[in-house]
């Protein structure tokens, strides 16, 4: 039984089942004994905590979807409601630890990211957690080039490579963080066809490129 192994292998299990959208299945393991719960309790107070900042941005999006339904939606958008910090942290957190099958749109204009907003998004990005997104609005923002630098690095691992379309005009990107970008996009062994080989429109008006 789970109560006879050792509490390194338990917080192996506890981690596997420590899904923000599915919490009951780390409580019912927690439950299975006093032991278990003992050594299961910080993860429990995590996805506790966690779970909570996921709802709390749930009812700042558009569409009023709820936290146990992100694995379903297609379309997720928070244009013009003001992101604070740490809600894009716990936005980028869910969209690393989570699987997000469905999700094709990701709305963020004017959301007030900058250049650390947009590193705390995109930071650990995997290919799978997004591998149906087409559609990213990261305009009206304040990133910049180190931000843009960050989002590139997250594109070289060919975490974003079913997107088509990719808004990030009005914000403050210039040359440098341009050069991140290209660079980030090129074919290359890993990924023959480039890191956006699917990408059809990509905005970026009202930058600081060329300045």
């Amino acid at each position: 039984s789970l109560a006879d192994v050792s509490q390194d292998v338990l917080l192996l299990v506890g981690e596997a089942c420590s899904d923000p959208l599915a919490p009951m299945a780390l409580a019912h393991l927690a439950a299975t004994s006093c032991q278990i719960l003992t050594v299961l309790r910080p993860k429990l107070n995590e996805l506790r905590d966690f779970g909570a900042e996921l709802r709390a941005i749930c009812s700042k999006e558009c569409f009023g979807t709820r936290a146990s339904s992100l694995a379903e939606v297609e379309v997720l958008d928070w244009g013009k409601r003001g992101l604070a910090l740490t809600e894009i942290t716990a936005l980028g957190r869910l969209l690393r630890s989570v699987v997000l099958p469905r999700l094709r749109s990701l709305g963020l204009r004017s959301t007030q990211i900058d250049d650390q907003g947009c590193a705390a998004l995109v930071q650990g990005l995997d290919k799978w957690t997004l591998a149906n997104l087409t559609r990213l609005a990261l305009g009206g923002n304040q990133i910049g080039d180190e931000g843009m630098t960050a989002f590139s690095t997250a594109l070289s691992s060919g975490a974003l490579a079913s997107l088509i379309h990719l808004m990030l005009n009005n914000n403050q990107i210039s040359d440098v963080g341009m050069i991140a970008f290209a660079d980030a996009i090129k074919p290359n062994p890993s990924i023959p066809m480039g890191a956006l080989a699917s990408l059809k429109a990509l905005d970026l008006y009202q930058n600081q490129i060329g300045v």
